[in-house]
């Protein structure tokens, strides 16, 4: 694929993520100035997910049938909407409205970028391209929480949001450029409506039994981001992490997920999918151990650092399975499928993580998300005879 179609989406994406990441790590936070508990947290946590849970599939699908250039836009521009959203904000409430909103804007945009990457891209070009796609956004979410909890230590919440804003609008630049380019490639095909007319090519069985592996594995790496995003920072803050800290933690945990998603296509042709997929959740399950018992910021970091690992790992080596299972007139369907249970995940982490660490203690959530992450082994493991992916 030419690179003056693929530079601009990634530095869209840059952009995106680098706003929203500036204040997401310290939304748990902002919720708690006004008096959330931590079964709040896990309600606001479940509520930012929940419609990303819904959606991504139903637009996936929705994709492949009538284009992705409208959709990608849509996405683009509501997530630069949720930060001034933040500003007008008074109570918990308001930032649980704000958070179903920006999870409509994630399904908007994530799955629609996916699925163009892996349209435009080929077979044997495509785990790489995603890696690049994932450190592209992967960066703004390595960078913002630095630069978050240097502003909001230093002047306020209203700040980080305002600067958050000004960052999203410097996105519509290359969002532009990519749409005129995109414009001349993703032509729609009446034989994709017509294929979709047919009920036997979308329920098909061999696609959906390869399918339900990966989903599976995303839905565990979706309950570990949940707890990550909407637990762990006021957890961190109770065991005495400043929120300069917290932003380190998350900084590094970003920079550790962002060198390996360049690093996962290498991994992947030396290990397989099945293998490297196991091995990652093994490796994350470990870390959300060692969470659980590990205290002070330097051991938080080693913590975080094992987990960046895994998780770098786990994300595009799913995407593009998914995408190569799907076939080319189902890949918005896969991808959609595979952020839903993503999204389900992010969904019930929070929740499950809330009331469990309101009941039995805040270190608790850990020990359940490195359970699951084990338990999702296997069906990995237990289907060896099949190959996970037929590449072409």
């Amino acid at each position: 694929m030419k690179r003056s179609i693929l530079l601009p989406i990634y530095l869209s994406m840059f952009l995106i993520t680098l706003s929203i990441g500036s204040y997401n790590p310290f939304i748990p936070l902002y919720a708690e100035s006004f008096g959330a508990s931590y079964i709040d947290l896990g309600f606001i946590g479940m509520v930012y997910a929940l419609p990303y849970a819904i959606l991504a599939g139903v637009i996936g699908f929705i994709t492949d049938i009538l284009g992705r250039r409208k959709f990608f836009l849509i996405g683009v521009l509501s997530c630069i909407l949720t930060a001034p959203l933040f500003i007008l904000s008074s109570n918990v409430s308001d930032i649980i409205l704000v958070r179903i909103f920006g999870g409509v804007a994630y399904a908007f945009l994530w799955p629609t970028v996916e699925a163009i990457l892996s349209e435009t891209s080929s077979i044997k070009e495509r785990v790489k391209v995603i890696g690049e796609y994932s450190f592209s956004w992967a960066l703004g979410f390595l960078i913002g929480p630095f630069i978050g909890g240097f502003i909001l230590e230093k002047y306020g919440f209203i700040t980080l949001f305002s600067v958050s804003l000004i960052i999203g609008l410097g996105a519509l630049v290359p969002t532009a450029y990519s749409l005129k380019n995109l414009k001349k490639i993703l032509v729609k095909s009446k034989n994709k409506l017509q294929n979709f007319l047919m009920i036997k090519n979308v329920v098909n069985l061999t696609f959906l039994r390869k399918l339900i592996r990966l989903v599976l594995v995303n839905f565990s790496y979706g309950f570990t981001l949940g707890l990550l995003f909407a637990l762990f920072p006021v957890y961190l803050k109770s065991l005495g992490i400043t929120p300069f800290q917290v932003g380190l933690i998350f900084t590094v945990f970003g920079l550790t997920r962002t060198i390996t998603f360049l690093q996962s296509g290498r991994f992947s042709r030396i290990c397989g999918e099945r293998s490297l997929l196991s091995l990652a959740l093994v490796i994350q399950a470990f870390s959300l151990l060692t969470i659980v018992y590990v205290r002070g910021f330097i051991l938080f970091v080693g913590s975080i650092i094992i987990l960046g690992l895994a998780m770098g790992i786990i994300s595009p080596v799913v995407i593009s399975a998914a995408s190569k299972v799907s076939g080319e007139e189902r890949i918005g369907t896969a991808i959609g499928l595979i952020e839903t249970m993503l999204g389900a995940g992010m969904t019930i982490g929070p929740l499950v993580g809330g009331l469990i660490a309101e009941k039995l203690g805040e270190e608790f959530p850990y020990m359940v998300g490195s359970l699951l992450s084990l338990t999702t082994i296997i069906p990995l493991i237990t289907t060896r005879g099949e190959k996970l992916i037929k590449y072409d």
